[in-house]
């Protein structure tokens, strides 16, 4: 099969889609799909690539179908670009979504649904958690119909785009202990958390990641309302990490290239930034990275904001990096010991003891003794995830509690 390169006019470029539209004799959907194809090839600074009717025939796609005879004046380059498209997306393993109607049969729902999932404000329930400090924290969970349509997206189009190496946190095969493991045996590790870190994320940055996946504008558009509450990332919904992650692309690019070029080490966990260092004089640059991170539009949590050199504990994440990864001595000491009271004294004592606990440290109290039993085995399944000879030893003790 021949192909024709050639550099593609100026209209298909154009960011004015009414005026694209007008230009090409054909419906704004149309007008979009063309605009997202030349983005991709800009984007991946591919030359556009033209097939021409003897060339190639289109995919039988009953949507394709149904705009093309709407547009029974398009012109047949324009045409033949739907087909590049088309092909450029099943590249990326992602799925095709032409246009709105397209996307409510992607997500098994009709077009007046999907209007109530994108918009309506009955699509979540908000309630408030207690932060480590205290603070409420507030917490949007979308009905069931809006977090499966998340999930979908989730899994089908976000899970499939690329994020930097250092990334840490939402992915496959990553968690708190692989984060961990990037600052063993460091004379100094720097902490930096962001600040409201969801809550600063727009409806118009996770617009241009799907954008920026390939998506026409009006598609980018709905999906990243399925995505937000009052245009920002919710906390609480399965797809904010995913989001944030590439909406924070530029910053893991500068920082990941700067960790390259200086010989230290940058990690990030949702909005938990780790740098570590066997320079003892690196904590000089801690003011570059905060300008870096406000050029990028984020605040750094300055009560927050940890330097933590060789002889102190060096915790990344919950876990303890100045040797092997490890939980932390007095933790551990005090799960070992609310096991320990439980066989030997009952759990009804222990019970109100760790209520007390919960409540002096801000933290949700258990209701009754069977939820009681379900945070300490979280516990220490923490335990056994970073230490499994500890947390093992722990689980055979635990294992022979009734907390019935």
């Amino acid at each position: 099969m021949s192909r024709g390169t050639e550099t593609i006019d100026r209209y298909l470029f154009c960011e004015n889609i009414a005026e694209l539209q007008r230009q090409a004799g054909v419906e704004r959907g149309v007008a979009e799909l063309v605009v997202a194809h030349a983005r991709l090839c800009a984007d991946s600074r591919r030359p556009v690539e033209f097939f021409t009717a003897g060339d190639s025939s289109l995919p039988w796609d009953f949507t394709l179908q149904k705009l093309l005879e709407r547009n029974p004046d398009i012109d047949p380059r324009a045409q033949q670009f739907l087909v590049a498209y088309n092909r450029a997306m099943h590249a990326r393993r992602l799925p095709v979504i032409y246009n709105k109607e397209h996307l409510a049969t992607r997500l098994d729902v009709t077009t007046r649904q999907l209007n109530w999932l994108a918009y309506s404000a009955e699509r979540y329930r908000t309630f408030y958690i207690p932060k480590a400090n205290g603070e409420p924290r507030r917490v949007d969970e979308p009905v069931e119909k809006l977090k499966t349509a998340q999930r979908w997206i989730l899994r089908r189009i976000l899970d499939k785009l690329p994020v930097y190496r250092n990334v840490q946190g939402f992915r496959r095969r990553r968690s708190i202990l692989t984060n961990a493991r990037k600052h063993l045996l460091r004379q100094v590790v720097v902490r930096i958390d962001l600040e409201d870190f969801f809550p600063t994320l727009t409806l118009r940055q996770a617009r241009r990641v799907f954008l920026r996946a390939g998506y026409p504008f009006s598609v980018a558009h709905v999906l990243a309302k399925l995505c937000c509450r009052e245009d920002v990332l919710p906390i609480g919904a399965p797809t904010s990490p995913a989001v944030a992650n590439q909406i924070c692309r530029k910053l893991d690019k500068r920082l990941w290239s700067l960790a390259k070029k200086a010989g230290f080490r940058y990690t990030r966990y949702a909005d938990d930034l780790v740098f570590s260092s066997s320079d003892r004089r690196f904590a000089s640059l801690v003011p570059f990275f905060k300008q870096v991170i406000a050029e990028e539009g984020f605040r750094v949590n300055e009560r927050k904001l940890a330097i933590i050199r060789r002889n102190s504990r060096q915790m990344v994440t919950g876990i303890v990096v100045n040797r092997k990864p490890n939980v932390a001595r007095a933790g551990y000491k005090w799960i070992r010991a609310v096991v320990y009271n439980c066989r030997m004294n009952g759990v009804q004592a222990e019970f109100q003891r760790w209520r007390d606990r919960m409540s002096k440290d801000g933290k949700t109290t258990p209701d009754d003794i069977g939820k009681f039993g379900r945070q300490l085995a979280g516990r220490i399944a923490f335990i056994r995830h970073i230490n499994p000879k500890r947390g093992g030893e722990l689980w055979e003790q635990f294992r022979q509690i009734d907390f019935s």
